[in-house]
């Protein structure tokens, strides 16, 4: 097994034909990947999923699937985003399901992830946040009948693609101080949410890097030792970014 770390986020699956879809399960087969050290999964993997939602389930049973035997090859770790949470309740205790994750190379590299949602929250987001991942929400996603538990998800992921926003380089840069005190030490501070691939050194010390989406467009992180960098997938290899 290689010392490599891969992570991936924002993939927000549905419509699992598609071919930003297509490419994440081939992702997740490659063999480059089951010989990682570690794949971290770092949130928004899914549209909207929450708890043991039956719909839910059967449409992305072929993602779940395709996990489960990943984790039975390498470490994989979720950290859960703002479309995807209480997974804990779906994914086996392989995966480890968690809103945090830290992690030190074989070079000594602190690595923190974050999804990225609590790095510069509102308060509206903060009390949409809090509605969605309630106990009640998470009834009703599990115990409503079907076809009503998949509409109120879909209408929960409208909800949280409202709430926020697909920031620009410049945007982010001004979020710097938040991640500053987010990294807390970290050598890299790796995040999603923000659909937008950047990299901002931080005061203090160490560097944050906004991963870009997989949706569309198939962004990725790859460490190893010390050295990171973002890169494109597609199922003939690896496009590095322009």
């Amino acid at each position: 097994m290689s010392g490599r770390i891969l992570s991936v986020s924002d993939a927000h699956l549905f419509d699992l034909n598609a071919p930003d879809a297509q490419a994440f399960l081939a992702f997740l087969e490659r063999p480059d990947t089951a010989t990682a050290q570690l794949v971290v999964l770092n949130g928004d993997i899914f549209d909207f999923f929450v708890g043991r939602q039956r719909v839910a389930l059967r449409h992305y049973a072929p993602v779940l699937e395709r996990i489960e035997t990943l984790a039975t090859r390498t470490q994989v770790v979720f950290v859960q985003g703002n479309h995807d949470f209480h997974l804990d309740r779906v994914l086996s205790s392989n995966v480890a399901v968690v809103d945090q994750f830290d992690t030190i190379t074989s070079a000594g590299l602190r690595v923190r992830w974050l999804h990225g949602d609590y790095v510069a929250p509102s308060r509206g987001y903060l009390a949409g946040h809090r509605a969605l991942r309630s106990s009640a929400a998470l009834w009703l996603t599990e115990h409503l009948p079907a076809h009503l538990a998949w509409q109120l998800a879909l209408t929960m992921s409208r909800t949280s693609r409202d709430q926020g926003h697909d920031a620009t380089p410049a945007q982010l840069d001004a979020l710097r101080p938040q991640a500053a005190r987010a990294a807390r030490g970290s050598d890299l501070l790796v995040t999603g949410h923000f659909h937008c691939p950047h990299v901002a050194q931080l005061d203090g010390g160490g560097t944050w890097v906004s991963v870009g989406p997989w949706l569309n467009d198939c962004w990725y992180l790859s460490i190893e030792g010390d050295q990171w960098r973002v890169q494109q997938f597609d199922e003939s290899g690896v496009t590095p970014p322009a």
